[in-house]
């Protein structure tokens, strides 16, 4: 099936048919208009469904969204402001305007969250190789001007190091992707070290 039972599959096909006018309210129920839906072009997956729904996102908002992705399923609005180079104002209307579309959500701990990794995938497809690349560089910049780093900072410093130019701080890539691979190692996620470590291995 097209929703293979997924919750946020589901929602979003209903969503869709919804905004289609396929179902709607009249007198206190609910009124299902099965033709409308056969006649409807419905994708095929769900990570269809989400880019037909982020192209009618705004370009700036987009922009937002793209870096956010980059960055990864969670993501802190500072890190957010730096890596896009714009106000806070602006990073906020575009994650306030993806909350309100169900795309993100705000988490205890003050940041954010994508729903549903289609979404990460679908703005991933969106975004320039190069682009990318630049994204990936930019937000290695941010981090390594932090004092101190957490795991987690630790292992996304190593990852955006790696996905990034490496080229332009070899010394420093590799280095870090070696302390990610031993951080890994000691908490006993070995598929994680290993990846690190072969990282780095390739850098140097």
């Amino acid at each position: 099936t097209r929703t293979d039972a997924n919750a946020f599959a589901i929602q979003e096909y209903l969503r869709l048919v919804l905004e289609n006018g396929a179902i709607y309210p009249s007198w206190g129920q609910w009124v299902f208009e099965e033709q409308r839906v056969r006649n409807l072009d419905i994708p095929k997956n769900l990570k269809e469904i989400i880019l037909s729904r982020l192209k009618n996102v705004s370009a700036d908002h987009i922009h937002v969204l793209c870096a956010a992705a980059i960055i990864g399923t969670n993501f802190s609005i500072d890190l957010l402001k730096k890596t896009v180079n714009s106000s806070e104002a602006k990073v906020f209307e575009a994650i306030n305007f993806s909350v309100i579309n169900g795309l993100v959500e705000a988490n205890p701990n003050g940041e954010y969250s994508f729903v549903h990794d289609s979404i990460l995938e679908a703005l991933n497809l969106m975004i320039d190789p190069v682009q990318r690349t630049e994204i990936h560089y930019k937000i290695t910049l941010v981090l390594t001007d932090k004092p101190t780093l957490s795991n987690a900072v630790l292992f996304s410093l190593a990852r955006h190091y790696y996905l990034g130019k490496p080229e332009s701080a070899p010394e420093a890539a590799i280095k870090v992707n070696i302390l990610a691979g031993k951080t890994a190692l000691d908490g006993f996620a070995n598929e994680d070290a290993l990846a690190y470590l072969s990282n780095a291995k390739q850098l140097s």
